[in-house]
């Protein structure tokens, strides 16, 4: 099942989604990592799956959800965005959107708590 058709499958209704939405300091927020081409973006979501679809509809190219990383709430997860931003910076092209190498995958990759996207 590629993305988008596990986007189609499992993405919630629109009150779940608009529920989700709302960052609740609380609340399980995850870090993304989407791979779009030769760029990676770095990002914060209560519901990366959704922003995944949001992103894909002004894109040309597919957008891919190449795993996520929970926090317990929006602080932790913002700090630990800051800090991939600032391990990244000299890859960084505009806003979150960061130039990919293998290197920054397999560091993504080997980070404690990183999940692999298995619903491709």
């Amino acid at each position: 099942m590629n993305n988008k058709e596990w986007l189609e499958k499992y993405l919630p209704t629109t009150e779940k989604h608009e529920e989700c939405s709302k960052i609740n300091r609380e609340e399980t927020v995850y870090i993304y990592f989407i791979k779009g081409d030769k760029y990676i973006k770095i990002g914060v979501s209560v519901f990366p799956w959704g922003r995944l679809k949001n992103l894909q509809g002004g894109n040309p190219k597919e957008l891919k959800l190449l795993g996520i990383i929970a926090k317990r709430n929006l602080e932790e997860a913002r700090e630990e965005e800051d800090r991939l931003h600032g391990k990244f910076i000299r890859k960084k092209i505009r806003g979150e959107w960061f130039n990919c190498s293998k290197g920054m995958e397999d560091y993504i990759k080997s980070m404690k708590g990183y999940r692999k996207n298995s619903w491709k």
